[in-house]
């Protein structure tokens, strides 16, 4: 059960205790490792239940080096990050909800806060990225541009992946209209 009752702490920036709980759970839900350096690096918030364990989160970052282009092969990265002016960049990754909480409440309120602090970055270049099908249909939902779709090597192992991008003004708008969208294909 969710702590969605009472103060707003329910998604707050992670703690220095949190990290390692923020690890182990992205890795348990994803199946990927994410570097401990990238997430002292990255600004991390993290969702807890009752009991003050972390059951999902996501990271922000605005400086380099991007965990989505680290994972792309050399040139393909270079030739995305040459245009960008990454002084306007943001970062969004290792987005994850344990699965025992997983379902319409713990999504919006994921997602509202995800977009809420995205989107306060006006002028703001998005950039997030996924291995899963069903994401990258889900972030073309509600409008994001696909800059990359090809090779990823994730943890060593190379597979298909995309990588998007979207205007942070866009942000909130378009993920409410996705998670809506799909709080209603999943009440039929």
């Amino acid at each position: 059960m969710l702590n969605v009752s009472g103060s707003p702490g329910w998604i707050r920036p992670a703690g220095a205790q949190d990290l390692e709980r923020f690890r182990a759970g992205y890795r348990s839900a994803s199946g990927y490792s994410v570097d401990p350096s990238f997430l002292e690096l990255a600004h991390v918030f993290v969702l807890k239940d009752r009991q003050d364990d972390v059951v999902g989160g996501y990271l922000v970052n605005t400086r380099p080096p991007l965990r989505t282009f680290v994972r792309l092969p050399e040139e393909a990265s270079k030739q995305l990050v040459a245009p960008l002016p990454l002084t306007c960049v943001i970062e969004v990754a290792c987005v994850w909800l344990a699965p025992e909480v997983r379902g319409p409440i713990a999504s919006i309120v994921l997602w509202t806060h995800l977009a809420w602090q995205v989107g306060g970055h006006h002028g703001y270049t998005v950039i997030f990225g996924t291995e899963v099908p069903s994401l990258a249909r889900f972030y073309e939902s509600f409008g994001a541009l696909q800059m990359y779709a090809g090779s990823v090597t994730v943890d060593g192992v190379t597979r298909p992946g995309w990588i998007y991008t979207i205007r942070a003004s866009s942000w909130p708008v378009l993920v409410t209209m996705a998670v809506r969208r799909n709080l209603r294909r999943r009440s039929r």
